[in-house]
């Protein structure tokens, strides 16, 4: 936790400069306009939209352990989710999202082999939703027509997802491959790890999971909503559908980012995509408020409860 605490320092810090660079650049008499627009009643749609998130991300989670006689509760899985957001928000790369999950099960005496095929399949059903809204995204969106980052962009996007989910769909269904991901465990893992883990991987695959794969791309739908209610509300004079699909390709982008969940980085490819479309007065306060319930908010309250949790 200590690492995290000075990566998320880090993050922070440089998000803040950023913005508050983009904040000085780009200043004007429209952004008071645009601050004036941010009401109770903006706060508590966000805030109902997150909740919803968080919801149905717990309803995938107790509908992934369930087969396997793992009892959650709806608060358990919550925490889980906001943790394990903690975990790839406070990482370069977003990496630590997977080794603070299992953290979070050995901390609850949860056999490992269960854990990690929950975890296997949760993030296999993640990669075939983003491959679902890549492919809307080719469907809906004429990327030629965007400027070099939007093509930059949609192009890590394919790179990102296309081998990773044909990677996923061949390792989530070779179920021995969980048995020589054991073996290359040191002992101790493998004496709290249990037996039959690649039947252990079948037995979860096998139960409902279409279902979970519909509470995947449930959450995913309702988290990239925020900035849509936000330009709304704002008024601004954007195309929603473009902004809608935008934030999934952003979203892509986290993985290959240097900075703990895009910290600074996302702020400018934002900038950067619409710039020429928002007045740059109106655009500075949807960006600091786009990153604000996206990611400060969720990387603050998942440190909180990871520091509660993992102890």
């Amino acid at each position: 936790m200590e690492n995290r605490r000075k990566w998320v320092i880090i993050s922070v810090a440089i998000g803040i400069i950023v913005n508050g660079v983009i904040l000085y650049r780009y200043f004007d008499e429209s952004t008071f306009h645009s601050l004036a627009r941010i009401d109770k009643s903006l706060i508590l749609v966000l805030f109902l939209v997150a909740l919803t998130g968080v919801l149905l991300e717990s309803m995938r989670i107790k509908l992934l352990t369930s087969q396997l006689q793992i009892n959650l509760s709806l608060s358990d899985g919550a925490k889980i989710h906001l943790i394990t957001a903690f975990g790839g928000y406070s990482t370069p790369m977003n990496a630590g999202d997977a080794p603070i999950f299992m953290f979070w099960g050995l901390c609850k005496k949860i056999k490992i082999n269960k854990w990690f095929s929950i975890l296997m399949i949760k993030n296999f059903l993640t990669k075939l939703a983003f491959l679902s809204f890549f492919v809307t995204s080719i469907l809906l969106c004429n990327f030629t027509d965007t400027d070099v980052i939007g093509q930059v962009i949609f192009k890590i996007a394919a790179i990102s997802i296309i081998p990773s989910t044909i990677f996923s769909i061949i390792v989530i269904y070779n179920f021995k491959f969980v048995e020589k991901v054991l073996c290359l465990m040191p002992k101790k893992i493998k004496d709290k790890w249990g037996n039959n883990s690649s039947l252990t991987m079948k037995k979860a695959m096998t139960h409902k999971v279409w279902i979970a794969y519909i509470f995947t791309v449930l959450y995913w739908l309702v988290y990239f909503c925020p900035p849509l209610i936000i330009a709304i509300k704002m008024d601004l004079q954007i195309n929603l559908l473009q902004l809608y699909i935008k934030q999934f390709l952003i979203y892509t982008t986290l993985p290959f980012s240097p900075m703990p969940g895009g910290s600074g980085v996302v702020e400018l490819i934002y900038l950067s995509l619409f710039k020429n479309h928002v007045p740059a007065g109106e655009l500075v306060v949807f960006i600091l408020l786009c990153r604000m319930v996206t990611y400060y908010v969720p990387l603050i309250v998942g440190g909180v409860i990871a520091t509660k949790e993992l102890k």
